[in-house]
């Protein structure tokens, strides 16, 4: 869902934490803001599959009790929990990488621990409330805005951070569906070389951004929005930063599953898969979606029972955790002024 741009941040001054860069261009509004042909075929893409998945699911939870997921519950070993605690850690400080990423797109120099503080906030609200980018991005507007950072140039870096993450979510859902296409095609009922054909085609299209940053600064899309594309090194590097939280988010939920629920390549592909579609569908951290096609991807493999007590674990601590430290940091970062007396 996601760096090095916090640490050019000059520690000359405590009132200079926010200092921008010369000659960083403005970013035009866009002519017209309708919805457009792409959002509604994204739209009935997500209605298909989640008719497709809600059906199989019926059947799969109707068996399921209730004094089965306690017992489930109760099992799950503490070591585990505290490794999905580690690895979610890991994961949002891979996430603070996304703000840097985006501050130096912007051309806004802020301390590291404004980014850190301010990234972990975002994230954890906008993962867990829903609407991500509109939750995150005015946490990032109030919090860097009170550190001192020109809002025009906060807008550039919400814009980089939301298509960063939503360019990489792709990309990690191509793989996955690629990866696992043959056990996709089981559930889904679905050609396995269409499902490989279409995550070829998505792979292709991040590879020709890629190669499109090399070449230029600016394209215009759809004859309407003028882009500025960041530097090669730059894409690239978020790609990496990218690889490192999804990588370490799956993990939490890997060490919570049933021990032999789930072969790696098919849990990769499903977990890429409900990621994907978690976004997609913008409910609050992607709930139900993400819980329905993990549920599946497990079918005949391991008791529902058991996978449902992981799916819980995972959102308790993955989510709300996070969601309660971040409350507690905000309310913090109010009462002491915002970051004036951070940075």
């Amino acid at each position: 869902m996601p760096d090095a741009a916090s640490n050019d941040a000059s520690p000359t001054s405590r009132r200079s934490s926010a200092r921008t860069a010369p000659d960083a261009p403005a970013t035009p509004a866009p002519a017209d803001s309708g919805f457009g042909v792409a959002g509604w075929i994204v739209v009935g893409v997500v209605l298909v599959l989640g008719a497709l998945v809600f059906d199989s699911l019926y059947a799969l939870l109707d068996h399921v009790h209730y004094a089965d997921m306690v017992a489930a519950l109760q099992a799950t070993p503490r070591s585990h929990l505290l490794l999905a605690v580690l690895a979610t850690a890991l994961s949002y400080v891979a996430l603070t990488g996304y703000d840097a990423s985006g501050l130096r797109y912007a051309g806004a120099h802020v301390a590291p621990a404004t980014v850190a503080t301010t990234s972990f906030i975002a994230y954890a609200l906008g993962n867990t409330v829903g609407l991500g980018s509109l939750t995150a991005g005015a946490v990032r507007t109030r919090l860097y805005t009170a550190a001192g950072v020109d809002a025009a140039r906060v807008t550039e870096a919400v814009a980089f951070d939301a298509g960063a993450l939503g360019v990489s979510t792709t990309a990690f859902g191509a793989v996955g569906l690629l990866w696992g296409a043959p056990h996709i095609a089981a559930i889904t009922h679905l050609p396995a070389a269409l499902l490989e054909v279409v995550a070829l085609l998505v792979l292709a299209g991040v590879v020709a951004l890629l190669i499109l940053c090399m070449r230029q600064r600016h394209v215009t899309l759809f004859g309407r929005w003028d882009i500025r594309l960041p530097p090669s090194g730059l894409a690239a590097r978020q790609f990496a930063i990218s690889a490192a939280d999804m990588s370490a988010a799956a993990a939490a939920l890997w060490v919570l599953m049933p021990a032999g629920a789930v072969d790696l390549p098919t849990f990769v592909a499903f977990y890429a898969l409900a990621v994907t579609l978690g976004v997609l569908s913008q409910s609050p951290g992607g709930l139900g979606v993400f819980e329905a096609v993990i549920l599946l991807g497990c079918s005949g493999q391991a008791p529902p029972a058991e996978v449902l007590a992981a799916l819980l674990f995972y959102r308790v601590i993955y989510f709300l955790l996070p969601l309660v430290v971040a409350a507690a940091m905000l309310a913090a970062c109010q009462r002491i002024g915002g970051f004036s007396r951070i940075t």
